[in-house]
């Protein structure tokens, strides 16, 4: 039952998979699967591996672990990478946010002319009491706090509804279309 009369360096090509020799040879081939198959049959039976095939096993072994090792440091390598690409992603979403907001077309806009239309497009005052200034349809902090200041400050009527001056939200928009031009 011994087939595994291999020299040591046939044990270390057939688990490199490399060989030293150029053209494989049949025995070398016929080697190559009564090994597999004996490997095989180590692996389903609770048989003891032999001498050679105990030497060959254990290099195997050996050399999956130092490929492991090489590779759980890549990994570690990779992950601190990914880390700082990921913060240097979000720092640079945040920089183009702020930047893309003060070339927004609507810092050009008068405050009054916004404050007008901001009041056109409130709703009605039996609207506002009948409804729960939380279930807002528009959030007004999602404008820049300097855009936010001049408009409450600006348009008397908008510093008359108490979610303005607390939560710093307009609700109840008749035209949340007018969502789209800010942000």
């Amino acid at each position: 039952m011994n087939n595994f009369a291999l020299r040591s360096s046939e044990w270390g090509a057939l688990a490199t998979g490399h060989s030293s020799s150029v053209e494989p040879s049949h025995s070398n081939i016929t080697a190559n699967f009564a090994t597999l198959a004996r490997r095989q049959e180590l692996l389903t039976t609770n048989e003891a591996p032999e001498g050679a095939e105990f030497a060959f096993i254990r290099s195997v072994v050996s050399q999956a672990d130092s490929r492991l090792a090489s590779l759980e440091e890549e990994i570690s390598r990779l992950r601190v990478r990914l880390r700082q690409l990921e913060w240097e992603h979000a720092s640079l979403s945040r920089d183009r946010a702020q930047n893309k907001g003060i070339l927004s077309p609507l810092r050009k806009m008068p405050s009054e002319v916004l404050g007008e239309i901001f009041s056109w497009n409130l709703a009605s005052a039996y609207e506002t009491r009948t409804r729960c200034p939380s279930c807002a349809d528009y959030v007004f902090s999602r404008t820049t706090w300097k855009i936010r200041s001049l408009w409450i400050l600006s348009t008397p009527s908008l510093t008359l509804l108490p979610w303005c001056r607390s939560a710093s939200t307009i609700s109840f928009f008749r035209f949340p279309s007018l969502s789209r031009l800010i942000g």
